[in-house]
């Protein structure tokens, strides 16, 4: 039943984006990068990434994108494997996310040396975890495939930026195989975001909703 409501759920979170994006986009973390992705339950997930926003999506908190060079690494242990028919979700948990701002000089960051995306200052702007497992569903069907949980941010040196406004941040985007670009020692790509959803004014019934996608 477990691996049954991970799956509505995304198909649901799937649904619900879809009519989201008809809206303007809400203030987000929008980030592109590479992941390390373990094989076996207790390894580690890594991922180094770049924010992509460059001033066109508003962040949550202001960022300078001129001479900065702005940051984000996710890091989680592997803790369960589930199998539903032919779909395999992966769980991680103890799931940090922490984003870094270089204030020049820049260093470049590099993929073959993780520690280039946390330097200048060596302290994240924004630091949290996941309230839940991350979860990875690969699509089975193919070499894409989803990412999701939900983001608290417990410290940071802008995190008082955010006021009490600190919890229930939804993270998530998709996941690729198949790009040619991968740096060695990295498994796929991820393109994903961190924000706090659009909230609808009126009430919706299922049915409602339903029809949004029926024609």
């Amino acid at each position: 039943m477990k691996i049954l409501k991970s799956a509505t759920a995304l198909i649901v979170l799937a649904l619900l984006s879809v009519s989201v994006s008809a809206f303007a986009q809400p203030p987000n973390f929008d980030y592109l990068g590479y992941a390390k992705v373990p094989a076996n339950i207790g390894g580690t997930l890594e991922m180094c990434s770049f924010m992509t926003n460059n001033g066109v999506v508003p962040t949550p908190i202001p960022f300078n994108w001129v001479g900065e060079e702005h940051t984000v690494v996710i890091t989680g242990t592997l803790s369960a494997i589930n199998v539903f028919g032919s779909v395999t979700q992966y769980e991680y948990n103890a799931v940090t996310v922490e984003i870094y701002s270089d204030v020049g000089p820049t260093t470049a960051a590099d993929y073959a040396i993780k520690s280039t995306f946390m330097d200048n200052p060596a302290v994240p702007i924004l630091s949290g975890v996941c309230q839940a497992p991350l979860l990875r569903t690969p699509n089975p069907f193919g070499t894409s495939g989803s990412i999701s949980c939900f983001v608290d941010w417990t410290g940071g040196s802008r995190l008082g930026e955010l006021g009490a406004n600190t919890t229930g941040w939804g993270m998530g985007g998709v996941m690729e195989t198949s790009v040619g670009s991968i740096p060695a020692g990295y498994d796929e790509l991820w393109d994903c975001k961190i924000d706090q959803a659009l909230i609808a004014v009126e009430d919706r019934t299922w049915g409602e909703i339903k029809s949004l996608y029926v024609r």
